[in-house]
């Protein structure tokens, strides 16, 4: 997985919990245009559709909404590994070096888990 597509998964993230790509621009402070950009190149480097393109704006499709949880997640834990390695990084070229080696590893870990296939899980209990 590149890492400049991470960006492109956190539009998604963010489009998916704001529910619009005009909300995810906004709260990522950047351009809906941009926002819609990086969603089609997902759409492209996975070769299926993440949202349908309705009258009424986006609708998240099976295959966004059953990785929306573990998108907030895995972003949600960026956060906090990085907070916690630059707090208590006592040199900067140190704490550098350990968010490569961690984007590294984060990078991969995202790589893999987008190539598993969707599968559809019955909700019904």
């Amino acid at each position: 997985m590149r890492t400049d597509h991470l960006n492109a998964y956190r539009a998604l993230e963010a489009t998916l919990r704001c529910g619009s790509q005009r909300a995810a621009a906004d709260d990522l402070n950047v351009t809906p245009a941009a926002i819609a950009q990086h969603i089609r190149t997902l759409e492209d480097i996975l070769g299926t559709p993440l949202f349908a393109r309705t009258a009424n704006g986006l609708q998240p499709s099976e295959a966004a909404r059953a990785v929306a949880d573990d998108l907030r997640t895995a972003f949600e834990t960026l956060s906090r590994v990085r907070e916690h390695l630059m707090r208590d990084a006592s040199d900067t070229s140190r704490g550098a070096s350990w968010l490569s080696i961690f984007d590294a590893g984060i990078l991969a870990a995202l790589g893999r888990f987008c190539r598993q296939p969707t599968h559809d899980h019955d909700t019904h209990h």
